[in-house]
């Protein structure tokens, strides 16, 4: 047997020591372009990598129930009900010392609340499948209030009563919320809470005014500088609402306004930090002049059976061109796309630096039918009959084999010939081609809806259109389509992993 020289086993010590010598926030900053997967791996290494990556591996947390229960069916519930236990355990662990110090985002899915046992009555232990989203769905309403951390906040389809509120305003860091809660589901008990939320600067409601109203009644919002709201059936009583009470507001959005009465008249000093603008053509032209608007997003609006293209707002793009501040983003929806549109956008708005146009279509798209499968009536069916056993020791035991996120792309549309949208693309690209395009002079990013991506367009073409784009426009950086679509990978760990 051969012995080791003190000299080797001084070496092989060095490199253990030396990782301690290297300061943690050197560390942080090598780290900070990992992937979840790489992190993950780095946190095997030793005591002093594990607790620089738990910041890292906790930062951002995720539940999409209404995944899990997509598309359920015999063959696959008793998987979905064991990932379904694995989000249970989770929402219980990472409540407690010292993981819930950690977290600073939730996003969080819920999906619309209806029991699946009621579709899967050949199922026996499907009530399992019920009982554990409730116990998920329970479990994270409970413990909300134990993330001290927490600055950004992400639910949709939740219940909003006044123990979900007081949650809230216990989030002293939250900056960030986003709900997107069906009306049925706002419930305030019959005693209002009256607290504020002095850290909230955004929230985004994503519903009409109903949400919003109950909302910012029971809770003040001192510091809010960004507001989304979904729809808007008053335009008057809203404004009058929200102009004293929110002076420091930067961004607002409005998706549509169903209120056919004239825009109400505002006063000339409201919303003087107002930077970003998002609404239908007659909002835009009341807000947009003599404010420093440097984005705006025109909202396409619904006539009786169809949406109505906004080449009459003219108006509305000629009060944005006498903001106080040059636009460098705008997009424009519901096009009738011409030679002469794109001429006017480029006087109107020569410091442009984003455009993304969307030509017109000819209508609704056709209506969904319901995905919910059934049974011929007679059909006789064998009743699953499987019990699962759920653990708590093992449930994160024997996970699949951990995959890398990929992008995944949709494929390309089939477009009819004859609709108003294909013709629009096909003279569009042909203008590219011939370098006919007249765009402000240092544009750094074009998207033109997906058209370049759709079938019966031919790769000679597109490279036509693209080499007569970077030649009049050399600071073009980006000229893409605005219709992909990307789809993550949910990561199931256990919080001591």
């Amino acid at each position: 047997m051969v012995a080791c020289s003190p000299t080797l086993a001084m070496d092989q010590s060095v490199p253990e020591r030396s990782l301690d010598l290297v300061p943690i926030e050197i560390w942080v900053l090598c780290w900070t372009l990992c992937s979840r997967r790489q992190i993950r791996r780095l946190s095997l290494v030793c005591k002093l990598f594990r607790s620089i990556s738990l910041p890292f591996l906790f930062k951002d947390q995720s539940f999409n129930v209404a995944a899990v229960c997509k598309d359920l069916s015999r063959d696959n519930w008793v998987e979905r009900l064991h990932r379904l236990h694995r989000m249970a355990i989770r929402a219980e662990r990472l409540a407690e010392p010292p993981f819930a110090s950690l977290i600073s985002s939730w996003q969080v899915i819920f999906g619309n609340g209806n029991p699946v046992s009621s579709q899967h009555t050949d199922i026996e232990s499907i009530r399992l499948f019920d009982e554990m989203r409730i116990r998920v769905i329970d479990t994270f309403c409970k413990t909300l209030h134990r993330y001290p951390k927490l600055s950004s906040l992400d639910i949709q389809r939740n219940i909003v009563d006044a123990a979900f509120l007081m949650a809230l305003a216990s989030l002293s860091e939250l900056k960030h919320l986003k709900l997107y809660i069906p009306d049925q589901s706002v419930s305030y008990s019959g005693k209002n809470v009256t607290m504020s939320c002095e850290s909230l600067q955004s929230l985004d409601l994503n519903r009409d005014t109903l949400l919003f109203d109950g909302f910012s009644r029971d809770i003040s919002l001192p510091n809010l500088v960004s507001l989304s709201i979904g729809i808007v059936r008053d335009t008057k009583l809203f404004f009058s609402h929200i102009v004293d009470r929110f002076p420091h507001l930067e961004s607002l959005s409005i998706d549509s306004i169903q209120d056919t009465s004239p825009f109400p008249e505002l006063p000339g000093n409201c919303f003087p930090k107002l930077r970003s603008l998002t609404g239908p053509p007659s909002m835009i032209e009341a807000l947009a002049p003599n404010r420093p608007i440097s984005r705006a997003v025109m909202r396409q609006t619904w006539g009786t059976d169809h949406l109505v293209p906004i080449d009459d707002s003219k108006p509305a793009r000629i009060a944005l061109s006498h903001s106080s501040v040059p636009v460098t983003s705008l997009v424009l929806p519901g096009l009738i796309l011409s030679l002469g549109l794109l001429s006017s956008l480029a006087d109107l708005f020569p410091d442009l630096r984003e455009l993304t146009l969307t030509p017109a279509r000819g209508g609704p798209g056709g209506r969904i039918g319901s995905c919910c499968g059934y049974f011929r009536s007679g059909e006789t069916v064998e009743a699953d009959r499987r019990y699962p056993l759920l653990c708590e020791e093992t449930a994160f035991d024997d996970l699949p084999a951990e995959a890398e996120v990929e992008r995944t792309i949709t494929a390309p549309r089939r477009m009819n010939s004859g609709h108003i949208e294909w013709e629009c693309v096909k003279t569009f690209i042909k203008w590219m081609s011939f370098g006919l395009f007249t765009l402000p002079p240092n544009i750094e990013v074009l998207h033109v809806d997906g058209s370049l991506l759709y079938e019966g367009v031919c790769l000679d073409e597109k490279y036509r259109a693209f080499a007569g784009l970077t030649r009049d426009f050399p600071t073009l950086r980006e000229a893409a389509n605005c219709s992909e679509e990307e789809s993550e990978l949910e990561s199931e760990t256990s919080p001591g992993t």
